[in-house]
């Protein structure tokens, strides 16, 4: 087990989790809220970037939906891609 930093891009309301990287991605889906900003896992003391949701100032209805496969949508003010996992 890993310890994990979910950073919000907020400066505040961020959330450590003690498991998987798949875990803290979940409790991250689970806490998702519209701040058009992306939201960011990290190492325990913020070293590097594990995974990553971009905010994407877009109607999500005018995006090509085969390109995507797991969105957080809010409506027409915009989304949150896919996970991107750094290695």
């Amino acid at each position: 087990m890993e310890k994990y930093l979910i950073n919000y891009g907020t400066g505040r309301g961020n959330k450590e989790i003690l498991g998987t990287l798949e875990e803290a991605m979940e409790l991250a889906d689970e806490n998702i809220a519209y701040t058009m900003k992306n939201v960011q896992i990290e190492t325990e003391h913020s070293e590097r970037i594990v995974a990553q949701r971009i905010w994407e100032n877009a109607d999500y209805d005018n995006v090509k939906k085969e390109e995507i496969h797991d969105p957080i949508i809010f409506g027409s003010e915009g989304y949150y891609s896919d996970w991107e996992v750094f290695k």
